[in-house]
């Protein structure tokens, strides 16, 4: 849809007359580069003028996700840094703190690209999450288990408390992501 032959008041009404959500959806995310910036800005609006319909419509409640993006990640992030703080000063092995460090370093970036992804509700966001969620469960039960039967235990629990309950939740709101 060329911007350069209408005013904005009338992309407005075009872009609001569009059909397809999935092309509003396309236009707001891979093509937005193709049009101008004022245009830019009433196809993101109205991108997410349906993005909030179809919410409305399907009757799915949203504040887990609004919950886990803007408060969880970054809290996450806030204590990885802290915990890494306290590890790196209370360490006697220049090694372990080495290693805790590069480990806590991609926990940071990983969690930053999903903070971004999430937010901006991007499907690459969406898929990161899942590996996300299952790096938690593989490896936040090491932090509490002494051997491999607790470890077991950590694990199982971890997955039908924060995997299964998080895999219904993000694949009935798959739609939100583009």
């Amino acid at each position: 849809m060329a911007a350069k032959n209408y005013n904005i008041e009338e992309v407005k009404e075009l872009w609001k007359q569009e059909p397809d959500d999935k092309r509003i959806f396309r236009a707001a995310t891979e093509d937005i580069d193709e049009y101008p910036p004022e245009v830019q800005t009433i196809i993101k609006e109205e991108a997410e003028r349906r993005r909030e319909a179809q919410l409305e419509e399907k009757g799915l409640p949203i504040q887990w996700l609004n919950f886990y993006v803007n408060v969880r990640i970054p809290l996450g992030i806030v204590v990885s840094v802290i915990g890494l703080i306290v590890f790196a000063l209370s360490a006697n092995d220049p090694i372990a703190v080495i290693v805790t460090l590069i480990l806590t370093a991609f926990d940071i970036c990983l969690s930053i690209f999903l903070f971004i992804g999430l937010r901006r509700r991007r499907l690459w966001g969406w898929r990161l999450n899942w590996v996300v969620l299952v790096l938690e469960v593989l490896l936040r039960p090491l932090d509490e288990a002494d051997d491999l039967t607790m470890y077991v235990v950590f694990l199982v629990a971890a997955a039908l408390f924060w995997l299964l309950p998080n895999t219904i939740y993000f694949k009935k709101r798959r739609y939100l992501f583009t």
